[in-house]
């Protein structure tokens, strides 16, 4: 049952109470303070107002506007003679009502509000969901575009050898490094595509987490190697059940990349370790590093 705070006077006529309770849960508020202080800034509803309601009209409904986050959604409900004095249209005020109350006519007011009101709240969450795609998009991206431009640098100057058979595995390193981004890259034009065709769209397929372990490794290596930091890649000799899960390809390699990166970033000198092994029937990918580490905070 939908929400309705109601503003209106102590003394005023039950009437308009009466029929909102018959279809949603109302709860009556004769002053702006009570009704702050039981919601705490937080209401999910309809505010109705009732040109009955003792305090400033305007001044109630510009509290509640600035001190939720959430817009609430405002129906006023008054008397002819109180639209000059209050002016709805030039007021953040979303719909009226006028007296005498015709029922039919109300609750389709009330109706089509909360259905307005539906609509916009999820609009502004599919808003609040892009931006945090968006976000970590652009970290996913730009680890392995931080970690090739840092290992081109040190190419370039020579770091890892001068002839083609010194610089060979990291050339082919840098290579898969760009694929798996292609790959990515590629994955979310997919999905981007299939979205706005109103398609579901999931690429879920066998992925044997070794060869991602491995991979990542491969595509990690110079960089570690920039650092004097040893990559070693550790198997269980045996697994309960294979290393082959069910999974989206690019996340899993998402995942373990920006894992190895972040190991490699924030360590200065000794190892880090990749091992893969089961826990009871559980398949653990396991990074450790001997870097800084996280605060316990």
């Amino acid at each position: 049952m939908e929400n309705i705070a109601l503003f209106r006077g102590e003394d005023s006529s039950n009437e308009l109470a009466d029929i909102l309770s018959e279809d949603y849960n109302v709860v009556e508020f004769s002053t702006v303070y009570k009704f702050l202080y039981l919601y705490r800034h937080s209401f999910t509803g309809l505010l109705v107002v009732d040109s009955s309601f003792e305090e400033d009209i305007c001044f109630a409904i510009d509290t509640v506007r600035k001190l939720f986050t959430e817009r609430i959604p405002v129906l006023l409900v008054c008397h002819p003679q109180d639209l000059k004095a209050i002016n709805p249209t030039q007021r953040d005020i979303d719909s009226f009502i006028l007296y005498p109350l015709n029922r039919g006519e109300l609750k389709l007011r009330i109706d089509l509000l909360f259905r307005f009101n539906h609509f916009v709240q999820d609009k502004l969450q599919d808003i609040r969901h892009r931006d945090e795609f968006f976000g970590r998009i652009g970290h996913d991206m730009s680890n392995p575009l931080v970690a090739v431009n840092r290992v081109l640098k040190h190419l370039n100057q020579g770091l890892y050898g001068c002839s083609l058979a010194d610089i060979s595995s990291v050339v082919d390193s840098v290579i898969e490094n760009n694929n798996a981004l292609l790959n990515f890259v590629g994955s979310l034009s997919s999905q981007a595509y299939l979205s706005a065709l109103e398609c579901d769209y999931q690429k879920v397929e066998l992925v044997d987490i070794k060869e991602v372990m491995t991979s990542v490794a491969k595509q990690t290596q110079p960089l570690a190697q920039t650092k004097e930091l040893e990559l070693k890649v550790e198997f269980a000799s045996e697994f309960v059940s294979g290393t082959r899960i069910w999974a989206e390809p690019t996340l899993i390699w998402r995942m373990a990349f920006n894992l190895v990166h972040n190991a490699i970033k924030y360590t200065n000198r000794g190892c880090i370790l990749l091992s893969l092994y089961n826990l009871e029937r559980d398949l653990v990918l396991h990074v450790e590093d001997t870097g800084v580490g996280i605060g316990e905070e």
